[in-house]
């Protein structure tokens, strides 16, 4: 099973996938928070996004993942010139290229662009997978920022994430974690901090260790390799 996140890259398999789980269990998500509500109020500001160290704090996901790092960097026009060359054909409905504003990379080697819409703080997102499959399902991301913190919620499946910078959450108790999701204006039933290591609060789960993210911008093919190996399986 892929990672959600945008944070991870969600293919049309892993959608299915999950929409049939939901179903098999006889949960509707008829009453979790959508997109419009998600964003509704909220603030998204680029500069206090990019050259973040980024970590997951919490989730609202059906799916149990350890906490991981993101960072978001604007995008060159090398790695813009790539997905456009390449991808413009294969990719529908057709992507504005200009319009590209965020490139996250995630110490998981998931990566790729975030595409401004015409809501603030809603995104496209276009994975570098999309590179391997030379297709990509349309891919709905919302961002916010409430008090030094970054929401992300997948649009479509209404899963959502909290994050923060690493030196802020390492000085974070439980409760600063829990009151901080609240804040993030999202609900589903399958909220949990990550401290949560499986099923319980027993005990915490230690901060993963902040990994490097290659630059991608200098070298694009070689985060194209890496993420072709890592889902040779599919």
């Amino acid at each position: 099973m892929l990672l959600l996140v945008l944070l991870s890259v969600f293919l049309i398999q892993e959608t299915h996938g999950m929409e049939e789980e939901l179903r098999a269990q006889n949960i509707s998500t008829e009453n979790w928070t959508s997109c419009e509500t998600y964003l509704s109020n909220s603030s998204y500001d680029k500069i206090r996004v990019i050259d973040v160290d980024w970590i997951i704090f919490y989730f609202w996901s059906l799916h149990f993942e350890k906490s991981y790092h993101i960072r978001f960097s604007e995008p060159s026009n090398v790695l813009l010139d790539r997905f456009r060359i390449e991808l413009s054909e294969v990719i529908k409905p057709a992507v504005n290229w200009s319009d590209a504003e965020l490139f996250v990379e995630t110490s998981i080697d998931l990566s790729g662009l975030f595409i401004r819409t015409e809501t603030p703080g809603k995104f496209r997102f276009i994975p570098t997978l999309a590179f391997r499959y030379r297709s990509c399902p349309m891919l709905i991301f919302a961002m916010k920022m409430v008090d030094g913190l970054l929401g992300m919620m997948n649009c479509k499946q209404k899963v959502a994430y909290a994050l923060a910078p690493i030196q802020v959450l390492n000085k974070m108790t439980p409760e600063e974690i829990e009151s901080s999701a609240l804040k993030m204006n999202f609900w589903n039933p399958f909220a949990r901090s990550y401290l949560m290591k499986s099923k319980s609060f027993d005990a915490a789960a230690p901060l993963p260790p902040l990994e490097d993210v290659d630059d991608a911008e200098d070298d694009v093919q070689v985060e194209i390799d890496r993420e072709k190996n890592r889902f040779q399986i599919i």
